[in-house]
């Protein structure tokens, strides 16, 4: 693959630093149950495990208990416990296993293995250390898991205890080496992350791990050497590395970000909407809302909402730095017609862009349109609240709240409406790029290629 002018530049800065299958109805699979032995008893419910349906597993469970079966063995609770598990019901795993040896069967490794698997799901780290104490022969399975429940609980310490313990006595594979490196990057431990990568072979999901570890870091040249040696090695980046990267943007140059954008492309790869989210926060922090509203202009409008509000309030975050605020409350109106109920991150951001700019009576517009939401308000917008008769657009004693709620007794409601179908569009050219209406492209998207 041609080298492209991204990584050129990151090679400069790096210098310097299962199938699915439906199981059966449940009338049938009680009569099969009836009629049946351990082997079909364990793929059954191993079907139910894989559609989630870990009720009915129990279920049969109990109905073959109650016949005394002669085929019920450790294997069967195994595939119970491991349908349990597939839906975080840790406590129901647990009982399994109580009654597997009040049965007098005895456990085996699998079944150590799930139910600290479904307790690391139901972060319950602490359980499934006691649960590690059982196993007299643990394997690469079992670290795993134990690492994983010791990331979930916030324990990247453990979990860089039990990882380095095991090494000494067991094969581990790279999946408990992506656990203990993703625990460490977590909690900005970029020194361990780094000293563990050249532990064994990394795949892709290590480098990933460590890369976000010098990320949290803010360790931004060291993340773009790991993503610059991925191109040196048999592994490719995917679209989690690029997002790695252009967040490792937000401490170094940000129109990295945009030339990252346009490699990605060139392998072959879609940016989704949270790489544009993240490249949109990368120019945020710069200060560069004109650019961050030509990448909100690029994401598809069949995304789903939960991302596109994340978008959105990307973009009216760099508005809010940028002191932009009518391009603020386009955004808002934009949203309003793509279907997209803004939230109270969104109002506090329109509300910081108006209130840097001094545009009073629009703060009160948003305040009372946000009101009208049923949207609880935060400190922010409270304190943005109290300073409106200072700014003289009501009087003291004019404010009413009522249960939170803000409310304008003389003229606030035809102030709080002047927003709504009249959004005043910016007429000057800057260059950091316009308004999404406009179509115009910054002059550092030229640059980089994109428009």
């Amino acid at each position: 693959v041609p080298l492209s002018g991204a990584r050129f530049r990151i090679r400069r800065y790096a210098g310097a630093a299962a199938r699915s299958r439906k199981s059966p109805p449940f009338d049938e699979l009680q009569r099969t149950l009836e009629s049946g032995d351990s082997r079909l008893w364990t793929s059954i419910f191993s079907a139910l495990g894989r559609e989630q349906r870990w009720a009915e597993s129990c279920h049969f469970l109990q109905t073959l208990r109650e016949s005394r079966h002669k085929h019920l063995d450790t294997i069967v609770y195994n595939a119970v416990i491991k349908a349990c598990e597939r839906s975080s019901q840790w406590l129901q795993a647990l009982q399994c296993l109580w009654e597997l040896q009040m049965n007098k069967l005895q456990p085996d490794l699998v079944t150590f293995n799930t139910i600290i698997s479904a307790l690391q799901k139901g972060h319950r780290w602490q359980k499934a250390l006691l649960m590690m104490d059982q196993v007299t022969s643990p394997d690469a399975v079992t670290c795993s898991a134990v690492v994983q429940a010791c990331e979930r609980g916030g324990r990247w310490d453990l979990a860089l205890k039990y990882f380095l313990e095991a090494r000494q006595q067991i094969t581990l594979d790279v999946v408990s080496l992506n656990s203990v490196v993703s625990a460490c990057g977590k909690w900005e431990q970029w020194q361990w992350a780094l000293a563990l990568l050249d532990e064994m072979r990394p795949d892709v999901v290590t480098y990933n791990a460590t890369m976000d570890a010098c990320a949290r870091g803010q360790h931004w040249q060291k993340c773009l050497t790991l993503f610059n040696e991925m191109f040196h090695s048999i592994l490719y980046p995917s679209i989690i590395s690029y997002n790695t990267a252009i967040a490792a943007c937000e401490h170094g140059p940000w129109d990295l970000a945009l030339a990252l954008l346009e490699d990605l492309q060139r392998q072959g790869l879609h940016a989704r909407a949270d790489t544009l989210s993240t490249a949109m926060s990368v120019c945020s922090k710069a200060q560069q809302a004109g650019v961050a509203l030509q990448l909100l202009s690029k994401i598809p409008r069949h995304t789903p909402q939960r991302h596109l509000l994340i978008a959105y309030n990307t973009a009216l975050n760099a508005c809010a730095r940028s002191q932009r605020w009518t391009w603020s409350l386009g955004l808002l109106e934009d949203m309003s017609r793509v279907d997209l109920s803004p939230d109270v991150v969104s109002f506090s951001s329109a509300v910081t862009a108006c209130g840097k700019s001094q545009a009073w009576p629009m703060v009160l517009g948003l305040l009372e349109d946000l009101n009208t939401r049923s949207c609880a308000m935060n400190d922010y917008l409270c304190n943005a609240a109290l300073r409106l008769p200072e700014a003289g657009v009501v009087q003291r004693g004019e404010l009413v709240w009522t249960g939170g709620v803000l409310k304008a007794q003389h003229g606030g409601h035809q102030l709080g409406r002047q927003y709504h179908g009249q959004i005043p569009r910016p007429t000057e050219k800057k260059s950091g790029g316009l308004w999404l209406g406009d179509r115009q492209t910054s002059p550092v998207l030229k640059k980089n290629g994109i428009t």
